[in-house]
């Protein structure tokens, strides 16, 4: 097999490991790669080559070279946020009757606020060759 085979095979099957996956932490990158891979740990080698910034000097995108099997790849992961937000929830709670409330209803429903803490996380933008 040729190398450049090699490596669109390789660029196939990371891109199917990244198409539905974010990770919280990029730390997580290299098991994850070596598990879908099913190869050892070991063998990959991931470095960070650039960090982008926007204006208020937050991260943007990040870019790192991952080698795996003498292939060397130029991964780039967006970051993005999720922001916190309150969600209301619905509740059905059992209604406390006496024997003389016939007509009241057993359950009323009660809307709780949950909150939601804002989330990082990051997803693969482009992987080359």
């Amino acid at each position: 097999m040729s190398k450049t085979n090699l490596a669109e095979q390789l660029k196939g099957k990371l891109s199917t490991l990244f198409l539905h996956t974010t990770f919280n932490s990029i730390g997580f990158l290299k098991g994850e790669v070596a598990k879908h891979m099913e190869i050892n740990e070991s063998e990959i080698k991931l470095t960070e080559l650039e960090v982008k910034k926007d204006s208020d000097g937050n991260v943007t995108n990040v870019f790192y070279n991952l080698s795996l099997l003498d292939t060397d790849f130029t991964i780039r992961f967006d970051h993005k946020v999720k922001e916190a937000k309150v969600l209301n929830v619905p509740r059905v709670v059992k209604n406390d009757k006496k024997w003389w409330q016939i007509n009241e209803p057993d359950t009323k429903v009660i809307v709780e606020q949950k909150r939601e803490e804002p989330k990082e996380y990051w997803v693969l933008a482009s992987i080359a060759v």
